[in-house]
């Protein structure tokens, strides 16, 4: 939602929960909602999963692919431009699982 995942914005449930990898368009296409948990959510746990769910309720997702996108100002688009803006703005970031992809030559 936005631009942070849910792991970010709520990291005890996702200490919590059993399937770290599940994918949002697999969780949302069932009833009740896909997700398990490895004890009972109580307290500002529970509050939490509440406003989760709360939160996503409204959202409707369509057979598009994914998309990345970001904009420079004045910039137009290219690696080149992509690598100084984050190095610039706070460096390659720890949990970006992209900069640890081994692609063959």
């Amino acid at each position: 939602m936005g631009d942070k995942p849910f792991k970010l914005m709520f990291p005890s449930l996702y200490s919590l929960v059993r399937n770290k990898g599940a994918m949002v368009a697999h969780v949302l296409s069932t009833s009740p909602l896909n997700v398990t948990f490895r004890r009972a959510l109580v307290g500002d746990n529970m509050d939490k999963w509440l406003r989760l769910v709360g939160s996503i309720l409204q959202v409707q997702l369509d057979d598009q692919n994914d998309c990345f996108s970001w904009s420079l100002s004045n910039k137009t688009f290219s690696v080149q431009s992509m690598y100084k803006d984050i190095m610039r703005a706070k460096g390659v970031p720890q949990q970006c699982i992209t900069w640890k992809v081994k692609l063959p030559l």
